[in-house]
């Protein structure tokens, strides 16, 4: 496996959970990547939107779009069969969507074509809510 990090953009948002957010999903794609592949980590304005994006895209088998809405549910396993996961809470992907809201953005999942984006939309810092406030 390979990791490629790439992009230039600022973010304004705390470190320790921004951290916890980006490592999340990279754990996510590390696990579901195929051995060999390159797990992409991009950063940049986020265009019309405003902010800036941080995506996480890794290769493999697409996510069932039927599946897609409920990613970021508390305890939402895709793979019935891990159910029973030691290594795995369900957790992750739903504590990755707080951090977002916390910080006044959003997360957001595409998958097809046998690959898999994951995005963390950060508002401008103008546009940032203050996380106390949440």
């Amino acid at each position: 496996m390979s990791l490629s990090v790439a992009g230039d953009a600022s973010i304004h948002a705390d470190q320790t959970l921004l951290r916890r957010a980006v490592t999340n999903l990279l754990d996510n794609a590390l696990r579901h990547a195929p051995a060999g592949s390159t797990v992409q980590v991009n950063l940049a304005g986020a265009g019309e939107e405003g902010g800036t994006c941080i995506r996480v895209v890794n290769a493999g088998p697409a996510i069932a779009p039927d599946v897609l809405p409920h990613i970021f549910g508390r305890f939402y396993r895709a793979d019935p069969s891990r159910r029973n996961s030691a290594s795995s809470t369900g957790l992750g992907l739903a504590i990755v969507d707080s951090i977002m809201r916390l910080h006044g953005g959003r997360a957001s999942v595409s998958s097809s074509d046998g690959e898999t984006v994951f995005s963390l939309l950060f508002p401008s810092g103008g546009d940032a809510r203050p996380l106390a406030a949440a």
